[in-house]
């Protein structure tokens, strides 16, 4: 076997390839450790851990994202961490929410036929008043007017929707009244459209 040649910080030259480049583990050497790796019980199972250990491990973790984050919470955890959010200014409180102004996107040309992704006006009416300015301007203005707060169950901090009482598709000349927008949290806004 050809030895590899190695820089000063230990990385491979330029050049070289490793010796394992295209190996792959045949199925009975998989089966063979996982097989192994069954019976075997951790040695420190059952050891509680001293108090020393425990503020060492929490001194490591802190500022770290927690692990739970995306994945779905029992109800005990839930009410823990609302309990915790609570007094809590909302996400978007205080927050300027749009990066651009409609002058900058004019002045920049980053609409309609001066953009180099034109292809003819072919996107859907429904996109484009979805993601124009004047419909961010009425979800925000709709999420002040209710204080970032759901109107249904009462919950603030968490992802909010501003749903029309009057359908977007039924009726066009209410799409930015803000009378007719409604401040939901997501799963309430489900609801709301399941019925």
């Amino acid at each position: 076997m050809r030895q590899q040649k190695v820089n000063k910080k230990g990385q491979f030259i330029k050049g070289n390839v490793p010796w394992n480049k295209g190996l792959t583990w045949s199925d009975e050497v998989v089966k063979k450790i996982s097989d192994a790796q069954k019976g075997k019980v951790p040695w420190n199972k059952g050891i509680p851990r001293s108090e020393e250990t425990k503020g060492k491990l929490r001194a490591a973790m802190l500022g770290r994202p927690s692990s739970f984050r995306g994945k779905h919470h029992t109800e005990r955890a839930k009410s823990k961490l609302s309990a915790a959010q609570k007094g809590r200014p909302g996400y978007w409180l205080g927050k300027k929410r749009l990066p651009f102004s409609e002058e900058w996107r004019r002045k920049m040309g980053s609409k309609g036929k001066r953009n180099p992704n034109w292809r003819g006006g072919v996107t859907k009416e429904n996109h484009l008043v979805r993601n124009s300015f004047e419909y961010e301007l009425w979800k925000e203005a709709v999420f002040e007017r209710d204080d970032f707060t759901c109107q249904s169950c009462g919950k603030r901090g968490v992802d909010l929707h501003a749903h029309h009482i009057f359908p977007f598709a039924e009726f066009p000349h209410l799409r930015f009244a803000v009378n007719n927008g409604q401040t939901l949290c997501v799963e309430c806004h489900r609801k709301v459209h399941k019925k």
